[in-house]
């Protein structure tokens, strides 16, 4: 099963001044099943209102599957256009999204907003802002985005018209000029630029650790005897109380050891792993985090440095990857092929690169999946890459988790507790298998 059969729900035709394109949706991301209307109004404002001759570099920051800067690329093949976005599912489909177009020369990066981007190099920087990013973040966004604006660049933001004073109310409050505004009864586009057409100071680099914008408090837990400070972050469940799937994990773990290699998929806001190191001090021997959203592997990360004086960067392990797929395979980010789930064939003639495999398979005495969706194939997926005495733990919502576990050859159940729609479940090889 390829990327595409397994993760996109539509492919849908989509036409911008002049230029025919095709997408493919994922009902895993943002605007799964049509392009969205801001989407569409901020490409409209840039036909009407940007001289696209007098661009050279543009940004399309929180790209999703890659709408806005590969429909610029196919109309303009000249621009040099970054496709941005933190969830690496995104980037991926972006990717297979240029090349179902017939695009090629696009930069991808996996990176948080406006990350590892060099100062004063963007003449565009553009965004379908999300509403859910909160106030601080799009504040941070739209000061930061004159930073990375070459001397005459512009940003131009689409958001939903409830948050339009918001966005109104952040340019005001920066060394910005608004030159164009324009509102339907869902969205708001906004245009500007720096009042002073000069390049802007650098600032901290901080690709490696995570903006305090970002941070949206900092609590107290406790479950049963384990104890512990956490940050957490906008848009990532956990932020205020004990998710109850965790609170279900760490009662098991009180008869449970976990030892040796552990992954960690999805952590989250870091609750998991750490009340698995609480539970299980100095017995594990290193941590891989992995997830498609670098948001969540930056917090767990800075929550584990922060608590654990023998965690540090030698034995932590950050895998911004696509699905669980990539794992398997041992690979960075997933390659893509070029089938549609509809026509079942070979688009055109195109190749899509094939992954660059690493010899050495990377196996985990321990493995906790906390489970987002119901995934039919999970189970295969970390079959592989489990050591022969390992165990697997899979926790979420017991409808996802029953719906994922019915293909389970090659375990054998050891555990199973529920409690109020959750579930978590414990695992191990069969070895007769």
């Amino acid at each position: 099963m390829n990327l595409i059969e397994k993760y996109s729900n539509k492919e849908v035709p989509f036409r911008f001044n002049g230029v025919n394109l095709s997408f493919f949706l994922s009902q895993s991301l943002f605007s799964s099943y049509s392009i969205d209307n801001g989407t569409k109004l901020l490409l409209k404002t840039i036909a009407k209102e940007i001289a696209i001759s007098k661009v050279n570099s543009i940004a399309d920051v929180g790209c999703g599957v890659g709408v806005i800067g590969l429909s610029l690329k196919k109309k303009y093949p000249l621009l040099n256009i970054t496709l941005q976005d933190r969830d690496a599912l995104a980037i991926s489909f972006s990717k297979e999204n240029a090349w179902r177009n017939k695009i090629k020369d696009i930069i991808y990066s996996g990176d948080l907003a406006l990350e590892g981007l060099e100062k004063n190099s963007q003449d565009l920087i553009i965004s379908n802002l999300p509403a859910k990013a909160g106030e601080t973040v799009l504040q941070d966004f739209i000061n930061r985005s004159l930073v990375y604006l070459s001397v005459n660049g512009i940003c131009i933001v689409v958001i939903v018209a409830s948050l339009k004073d918001t966005i109104l109310n952040a340019i005001r409050k920066t060394d910005a000029e608004l030159i164009y505004t324009e509102d339907t009864r869902e969205y708001s586009v906004f245009h500007f630029k720096k009042i002073n057409n000069s390049e802007t100071q650098a600032v901290k680099n901080d690709k490696t650790d995570l903006r305090e914008c970002y941070i949206r408090d900092t609590t107290n837990f406790k479950i049963k005897k384990l104890q512990y400070t956490l940050k957490s972050v906008y848009n990532i469940p956990g932020f205020d109380t004990v998710p109850y799937h965790v609170d279900l994990t760490a009662h098991l773990l009180e008869k449970q050891t976990i030892s040796g290699r552990t992954l960690f998929w999805n952590p989250e806001q870091g609750h998991l792993p750490l009340i698995t190191h609480l539970a299980n001090r100095g017995k594990i021997t290193e941590t891989v985090l992995a997830s498609r959203d670098i948001l969540q592997l930056k917090i767990s990360k800075e929550n584990l440095l922060d608590t654990f004086g023998y965690i540090g960067e030698d034995n932590l392990i950050l895998k911004h990857i696509c699905c669980p797929e990539a794992l398997r395979l041992g690979v960075l980010q997933y390659a893509p092929t070029l089938q549609s789930p509809s026509q079942g064939k070979n688009i055109d003639s195109l190749q899509a690169p094939l992954p660059s495999v690493n010899k050495t398979k990377s196996t985990y005495d321990s493995v906790i999946i906390s489970l987002d969706n119901s995934d039919e194939t999970i189970m295969d997926n970390f079959l592989d890459i489990t050591e022969p005495i390992g165990i697997l733990i899979i926790t979420g919502k017991s409808s996802n988790i029953a719906t994922s576990i019915k293909n389970n050859k090659g375990w054998i159940q050891i555990v199973s507790r529920k409690y109020r729609g959750f579930r978590v479940v414990v695992f191990k090889k069969n070895s007769q298998v």
